[in-house]
């Protein structure tokens, strides 16, 4: 018997025959055709490489709201890229199909113009294709954006450069240094010599930094033991803000000890125009 598959956009009346299998009755060939259009419906869900939670909760771990901003603004680059791609793919093969349109009212002979009719589906079905993962790059893009948005308004920025961003930097590193910290000694009673050098890159004596996680962590111990609970990471949040409160500004230090008065040029920065400014306000 014949076995016929459907193409997405194009009506059941345009099949491609295949070569007849005996050993499929016709009952499976309808439910072929059932389980191609179903998993046409469901496959709608999906076209991206990670779900909107794991974009929100694992990909932005930044202590600071410009770092995730960048972070985000990285993410979009990239699925930007493929839209771009993915544009230029659809626009040749529109192209293409009408070339192939073109040329099925040119040609005579029948069975040629079969042939055309076959490669014109096949466009079709590579266009479906096509927007399928460029659907998938346009979501991911508007949730990126709509994450950025969300930071900007609860942190109260209007717009930012990259002097505001080189301003937290300092921040981000101190208390991303002392997160993993926390991670090491909670592991291995002791940071690790990795985490070490990072917090004297941040101008911080690691061993000053242990010392104050050893107190964290017994503090959280006393109130476990005590049946209060923190199921959130509120608490640890709050340490590494202290923390970065009574620490920063050592990293200025460090770097006048290594010669360096001036570690921040803001004459080599990008600056926010009045332009751009109007452009992020509308």
């Amino acid at each position: 018997m014949a076995i016929y598959i459907p193409i997405r956009g194009v009506p059941l009346g345009n099949e491609i025959e295949k070569t007849n299998m005996n050993s499929i009755v016709s009952e499976a060939n309808t439910k072929l055709v059932k389980t191609i259009k179903n998993y046409e419906v469901l496959k709608s869900s999906f076209g991206r490489s990670t779900s909107q939670w794991m974009e929100s909760n694992m990909s932005m771990s930044a202590q600071t709201p410009l770092r995730n901003i960048r972070h985000l603004l990285a993410r979009i680059e990239r699925s930007y890229q493929a839209c771009k791609e993915s544009e230029y793919k659809l626009k040749k093969l529109h192209i293409r199909k009408q070339i192939k349109k073109r040329d099925i009212n040119k040609e005579e002979d029948d069975l040629k113009k079969e042939i055309i009719r076959v490669e014109i589906e096949e466009i079709e079905h590579k266009i479906n294709s096509a927007m399928y993962y460029f659907e998938g790059a346009v979501k991911k893009i508007q949730h990126n954006y709509d994450c950025i948005q969300q930071i900007m308004d609860s942190n109260n920025y209007k717009t930012f450069d990259e002097i505001d961003f080189e301003k937290e930097e300092e921040e981000y590193h101190i208390k991303t240094a002392m997160n993993q910290s926390v991670r090491c000694v909670r592991q291995t009673g002791r940071i690790d010599a990795g985490n070490q050098e990072y917090l004297e890159q941040c101008g911080i004596n690691p061993g000053v930094a242990q010392a104050n996680i050893a107190g964290y962590l017994i503090i959280e111990g006393k109130q476990m033991q005590d049946g209060d609970y923190d199921k959130t990471t509120g608490r640890l949040y709050d340490f590494l803000e202290r923390f970065y409160q009574e620490f920063k500004g050592l990293s200025k230090k460090r770097l006048e000890k290594l010669g360096v008065k001036n570690g921040f040029m803001e004459d080599v920065m990008y600056k926010t125009t009045d332009e751009d400014k109007k452009t992020l306000l509308e």
